[in-house]
């Protein structure tokens, strides 16, 4: 009984394994910082990672999500496939989980080196601007 689930775990390691080689993807880890403007009462900052595709045309595609409790540093583990990573950091007001007018943002992109490590700690300084389209 104990080989069997032993061999089922290993199947299952191995299998998930080749998914993600063969997919590309990688994990990297993706650290930087959020900054608000001098003197503003932000609170809460989620910050949303993007895969970006490696050739022209293709899609973005959203890979994970960081909720802090405030403006600061951050670490997170993500897996990608393409060479950069967009970052986008919203101060969520309203709860709608949409940038809304009067809403702080920020967005980013981050190259990926060779190593699977970034390029450079990602910044995002939060400004209350129109929402992006």
């Amino acid at each position: 009984m104990k080989i069997q689930r032993m061999t089922s775990f290993l199947s299952f390691a191995i299998l998930s394994s080749l998914a993600v080689a063969c997919s590309g993807e990688r994990e990297i880890e993706v650290t930087g910082e959020v900054k608000a403007p001098t003197g503003s009462s932000i609170q809460a900052v989620t910050l949303e990672f993007y895969d970006l595709p490696k050739e022209e045309g293709g899609e973005e595609k959203k890979v994970d999500t960081l909720k802090l409790d405030k403006p600061g540093e951050f670490s997170k583990k993500v897996s990608v496939a393409g060479e950069k990573i967009r970052i986008f950091a919203l101060t969520d007001a309203n709860g709608d989980g949409k940038c809304s007018a009067g809403e702080a943002w920020a967005t980013v992109e981050v190259s990926i080196k060779d190593d699977d490590t970034l390029a450079a700690p990602a910044l995002l300084e939060l400004r209350q601007l129109d929402c992006p389209k």
